[in-house]
């Protein structure tokens, strides 16, 4: 509880304990009581007022929106600086590995992080901001799969990354089908887990094509990218819910996050990345590497 708030209650009890019978003892009470609480308001308003310092966090290997060897550390947190810079907030944003991120930003050590899909689970301990990016979902296997479309996969086993939770409209769409679940450190893990066969197929962003995934995580089998997306998802900033001024920062990102699409500064930082994405499409590997140096 905060320092105002207590003296404000405890004071509030004494002067209520005061002998009331008297028509003036009465007036003083009720101007104490009222002086209190102006004092109680002013002190609330001015820690939001003062709320202009974030230290948030992200994690690493989430092409194209979180990642710190591409332009601006990611799309998404290019967006995210965009949002803080239109409100004026200074911001700080650690890199770190996706489990300490939901870890330390769920104990309110983190003012809030990125990018995260909604899950009801997920939504027990934070709170969601209006959407920031939008994922396509696809399914991946190895390229020579008996698996060719969403139809093949029941029964599978299915390579989820670590730390990584599945969306609820994601969740709904695979529940029918029966999945066995595997977990390995990142995506790269789990590419590496369908090579070796221990995985039937995992997710990855429908931004990637078969030259980009070889580049980007050093891989030179090829892969099957399913086709067409399973599901376009929504990505999120959060905040812990049991941080103190939780609903404040997330009502002010939405104002930033509005602002920013009204200017069309966010238009101008979407296209920026969608015309990036389609100018690697078709390099070799050793072009997207000149490439994604040539943005950094």
């Amino acid at each position: 509880m905060k320092i105002g708030q207590y003296l404000f209650n405890q004071l509030n009890i004494y002067l209520h304990a005061l002998p009331t019978k008297s028509s003036h003892l009465k007036r003083i009470k009720f101007v104490f009581v009222m002086l209190l609480f102006i004092i109680h308001s002013n002190n609330t308003l001015a820690n939001q007022v003062d709320f202009k310092k974030v230290q948030l966090a992200t994690g690493n290997d989430y092409f194209p929106y979180a990642d710190k060897s591409f332009p601006n550390n990611g799309w998404s947190t290019e967006i995210i600086k965009a949002i803080f810079t239109q409100l004026h907030w200074q911001n700080k944003i650690d890199i770190l590995p996706w489990e300490r991120v939901r870890i330390l930003t769920k104990a309110a050590k983190y003012d809030g992080a990125f990018p995260y899909f909604y899950s009801k689970q997920r939504a027990k301990d934070f709170l969601y901001s209006l959407p920031i990016n939008v994922l396509p979902f696809n399914l991946i296997t190895i390229q020579n799969s008996a698996i060719k479309s969403i139809k093949d996969i029941t029964n599978k086993t299915f390579c989820l990354p670590r730390g990584y939770i599945l969306g609820e409209k994601i969740s709904k769409i695979l529940k029918p089908y029966k999945l066995t679940f595997e977990r390995a450190k990142g995506i790269d893990g789990c590419l590496k887990q369908l090579q070796a066969g221990w995985s039937d197929l995992s997710f990855i962003s429908g931004d990637f094509n078969n030259k980009t995934i070889q580049h980007y995580y050093r891989i030179t089998a090829p892969y099957n990218i399913i086709k067409p997306s399973l599901s376009h998802v929504p990505l999120y900033f959060i905040v812990a819910k049991q941080h103190p001024q939780a609903e404040f920062i997330i009502s002010e990102f939405n104002k930033g996050l509005q602002q920013i699409e009204h200017s069309g500064k966010k238009a101008t930082i979407d296209l920026k990345y969608r015309s990036w994405l389609e100018s690697i499409s078709d390099l070799n590997n050793n072009n997207i590497k000149e490439k994604i140096l040539e943005k950094n």
